[in-house]
């Protein structure tokens, strides 16, 4: 038969075993040795005392911590309890390792079990509700209530629910929702924050067609208030409206036209494009006092973003009331010419 590999851990405890229990004429004279300097005596305490760190150990498996990590901050803590410990007070040094063992223990459990870590304060006072709850299903059967543990622990109420908000176990996205892999993860079950509702959609179509309507009375507006009083000045009112369109994007490319570009085009300087711009604005806020550039900004802004929520995304000009009431021309030698 073939010799089945030995763990580590596995030579670990047997070698943890082979140091006998220390009686307590043992323990005096190693205190006095190591009271004197003698570091061999503080190796002997820790040796002879391993069995315990393996013993409260066990007490802590399957809370998160791996039992050699267990080991490890166990020994620590006995390391500690061998610096601090005085055998003129007439105590058996197990009895004071134990405290020094359960606490490093337990600092490990709630420092790497959790992923969130949490003060040390707070890791106490848990700790000490854990307790209570122990004691109080031993002696009733039965788990206590929030005043119960408040009772049982002697703290305020305010402490206890603060402690309590952080007993939440973690979970993975990636879990799956049921026992076989086959079911979905929990990441894709929860609902994104960002993501649009069919409600939102309905909502937002809605209020996409009541805005093209303000948009397009806005436009109706100005070209009957210039069709009505704008006189020549060597330009016509449908010039105006096309300028107007290509300022503000409302074109077939979708994008705002600079001045140096309709300068060339109606054959005039970029500062006379500017003025029939502004003029547009003065008639219409001449005709209805709602209608302003911040308004019209705004308005165009909502318009995009309401597209976007809607899944679309349309061409400014399909927004013009009357698109082919603007006259198409052709510059040619530099003049303009009606087709």
């Amino acid at each position: 038969m073939e010799k089945q590999p030995i763990s580590i851990i596995g030579i670990y405890l047997k070698e943890a075993g082979s140091f006998q229990i220390l009686t307590r004429e043992d323990e005096q004279r190693l205190g006095v040795q190591k009271a004197n300097g003698d570091t061999q005596a503080q190796k002997e305490f820790a040796n002879h005392n391993l069995r315990l760190v393996i013993s409260i150990a066990n007490m802590y498996q399957g809370r998160g911590v791996d039992y050699p990590d267990l080991i490890q901050a166990g020994n620590l803590g006995l390391l500690r309890a061998v610096e601090k410990f005085d055998h003129t007070r007439g105590c058996k040094f197990s009895t004071y390792a134990n405290y020094w063992i359960h606490q490093t223990i337990g600092r490990v459990i709630d420092s790497d079990a959790r992923t969130v870590h949490i003060p040390v304060y707070l890791q106490e006072r848990l700790r000490l509700i854990d307790k209570c709850k122990r004691l109080f299903f031993r002696k009733f059967c039965c788990e206590p209530t929030f005043n119960e543990v408040v009772d049982a622990c002697g703290l305020p109420e305010e402490k206890v629910a603060e402690a309590l908000k952080w007993v939440r176990a973690s979970v993975s996205l990636e879990e799956a929702l049921g026992a076989s892999d086959d079911f979905d993860a929990i990441e894709n079950s929860i609902a994104d924050p960002n993501s649009i509702t069919p409600l939102q959609i309905l909502e937002a179509r809605e209020e996409l067609s009541k805005l093209s309507a303000e948009l397009e009375a806005m436009f109706s507006l100005l070209e009957s208030t210039l069709k009505k009083n704008w006189h020549g000045r060597g330009h016509a009112y449908q010039d105006l409206l096309t300028i107007f369109y290509e300022r503000n994007g409302f074109n077939e490319a979708g994008k705002p036209k600079i001045l140096e570009d309709l300068g060339q085009e109606f054959n005039c300087v970029r500062e006379r494009i500017r003025q029939l711009e502004q003029e547009c604005w003065a008639y219409l806020s001449l005709a209805s006092r709602t209608y302003s550039q911040e308004w019209f900004k705004m308005k165009l802004e909502r318009l995009r973003r309401l597209e976007s929520i809607v899944g679309i995304e349309s061409p400014l000009w399909q927004y013009r009331p009357h698109p082919n009431s603007v006259r198409r021309r052709i510059v040619q030698k530099g003049m303009m010419q009606k087709v």
